[in-house]
């Protein structure tokens, strides 16, 4: 995608990796990134439920977005209400939803790349076009260009008052968290100080781009869940840490056609549920194994000319092995 992400087409994989670098604030230097172990984007899963791979680790990792609702944690009626309304539109709810999924992941694209100043976004057609543009070709979303074009200059307008607002400085990007025998990771997308409650605090700020409903009862856990992970990697024997969280909330752009340029942050999350709610999510994970692959899951690699031409096709666990090379 372009020279301005970190993905890894070598020969040796045959495969387009998303292996997105955690970059600590100069300002934060004593940040324990060691704590946070590198993963892998798989090529495997899906916009609403991503799997992630750890160098030297036998088994795939379950990303935590859908977990709550597929549980039954949270009630799906929204998520059903919502899903007849779009049909009576015309419109096909699940592809609707994973175009502005992979919308999501352009924005978190960029926010990353503008705080690591790998490419300080400026409004007007500037190099970030370039950005969107790769996502625009690789989904087939040409006829959204203007929509996304506009979306993206509203969404961080909104991001940059933020930031004013709170005096936000940004501690790190996409710093993973995970749980290893529960089989879950994710990508932190901010680690922020930031002023709340009259007091300075370490965040956790999940980005959230749908501009229409309410904040739901899934992001709440998913956050809380967040905090609670990156707390637990990051206080030995159960003893604060100075880049302890004292905070995690939602953020998102408010109603982009009434409020242009505004935003919505949720409530602090970080208390609202427990290690038993989350044991919870935990045993839902034990026995339906959504970090497993489709069993019918393959990567599909093309490699040489007319007179080498070569074909190789992995399954999950082959693309797994072959990853980690020597590690295993």
């Amino acid at each position: 995608m372009g020279k301005f992400t970190n993905y890894d087409t070598s020969e040796q994989s045959g495969l387009i990796v998303e292996d997105v670098r955690t970059v600590v604030n100069p300002e934060f230097s004593d940040f324990p990134l060691e704590l946070f172990p590198n993963f892998w984007r798989s090529p495997f899963g899906s916009p609403n439920q991503r799997l992630y791979a750890r160098k030297g680790h036998p088994e795939f990792f379950s990303g935590i977005s859908s977990l709550a609702s597929a549980c039954g944690l949270t009630d799906k009626s929204g998520l059903n209400k919502a899903r007849v309304t779009m049909a009576f539109q015309g419109l096909d709810a699940d592809v609707k939803w994973n175009e502005r999924a992979n919308y999501g992941s352009c924005l978190h694209l960029l926010i990353a790349l503008h705080e690591r100043n790998e490419l300080k976004f400026v409004f007007g057609l500037h190099d970030w076009t370039e950005v969107v543009e790769d996502f625009i070709t690789s989904y087939g979303y040409h006829s959204l260009r203007e929509q996304w074009y506009a979306d993206i200059q509203n969404d961080m307008a909104a991001y940059f008052s933020f930031k004013r607002d709170s005096n936000v400085k940004i501690v790190t990007t996409e710093v993973m968290v995970c749980h290893d025998d529960w089989h879950i990771a994710t990508p932190l997308d901010i680690v922020a100080q930031m002023d709340f409650g009259g007091k300075r605090i370490f965040a956790n700020i999940n980005i959230k781009t749908g501009d229409t409903h309410p904040f739901s009862e899934d992001y709440f856990i998913q956050t809380c869940l967040e905090a609670y992970l990156y707390n637990r990697q990051i206080e030995k024997n159960g003893k604060k840490n100075k880049y302890s969280l004292n905070g995690s909330f939602c953020w998102r752009p408010k109603t982009r056609s009434k409020t242009p340029g505004n935003y919505e942050l949720s409530k602090n999350t970080i208390n609202l549920y427990t290690e038993d709610d989350f044991l919870y999510i935990a045993e839902y994970v034990k026995r339906k194994k959504p970090y497993v692959p489709s069993s019918d899951s393959k990567i599909v690699t093309f490699h040489g000319n007319e007179e080498n031409s070569k074909i190789i096709i992995r399954t999950p666990y082959e693309w797994l092995k072959n990853m980690n090379g020597d590690a295993w």
